[in-house]
């Protein structure tokens, strides 16, 4: 048997005791047709999961700061109508049923540019039962956001609405 070895392939003679050569087999190295397709469809679905990944981190990011926005206006706008609550307990806007809406806009200090745009409405009850104070109110307060035209902007799957509550009450005097 002879064996012969080039730098590119490996060629092997198997000789007969005739000297005769009774096969010749060539193995060359590298990458055939459908491994090289089998690869390239393995890394298409890798690059495309990390593509819905950072998909979903953008919506997260973007609804982080939506609904971080959201909560400073709503505690702004409680804190408003308390203030109006301990100076008139009889103004129109924490007057029984519901209220608003009032239409509040975050723009970039900066530039100017509208960032996000909400609707502000909310929902004054009396607070009853014993040992609650006379002109007790309940507020429910919600904050949508909304596009250029005022229209609610829902998008499945995203809870974008920010609905906080709060009670006001007059101070017992002693």
């Amino acid at each position: 048997m002879e064996y012969g070895t080039d730098s590119a392939d490996v060629v092997v003679h198997i000789s007969t005791p005739n000297n005769k050569i009774f096969q010749s087999i060539r193995h060359e190295t590298g990458f055939t047709l459908i491994e090289v397709m089998i690869t390239m469809i393995i890394m298409t679905f890798g690059l495309l999961a990390c593509g819905q990944m950072v998909a979903g981190a953008i919506k997260s990011a973007t609804l982080a700061r939506t609904k971080g926005n959201a909560a400073i206006v709503a505690q702004n706008q409680l804190e408003r109508l308390a203030d109006l609550y301990r100076r008139d307990r009889h103004d129109p806007s924490i007057s029984i049923g519901t209220q608003g809406p009032v239409w509040v806009e975050i723009a970039n200090p900066i530039h100017h540019r509208v960032l996000h745009r909400f609707r502000v409405e909310w929902i004054v009850t009396p607070v009853t039962g014993t040992n609650i104070m006379a002109h007790t109110r309940n507020i429910r307060l919600s904050v949508i956001p909304i596009d250029e035209s005022k229209n609610n902007l829902f998008k499945p799957g995203w809870n974008e609405r920010i609905t906080m509550s709060m009670v006001l009450s007059t101070r017992a005097q002693g």
